[in-house]
């Protein structure tokens, strides 16, 4: 599955997730896989994966009480 969205805010970057917009457009059951594409990310990832890591660039995953439901 892959999931494409536009920020609706201030800061405009295609592809990414504003959490405070974005955070309920996006389900997918658990072992599923699951694609973003964020501008922010991709580049560096793509090009130099370790450049990104130093660079203390990371995607946070996490699960809150109310997406157990």
């Amino acid at each position: 599955m892959t999931f494409e969205s536009s920020v609706h805010s201030t800061w405009k970057v295609d592809g990414c997730i504003d959490w405070s917009v974005d955070l309920k457009q996006y389900h997918v059951l658990a072992g599923e896989p699951l694609r973003l594409k964020c501008a922010l990310f991709y580049s560096y990832i793509r090009t130099n994966y370790t450049m990104a890591t130093n660079a203390k660039l990371r995607l946070i995953w996490y699960k809150t009480k109310e997406m157990q439901r």
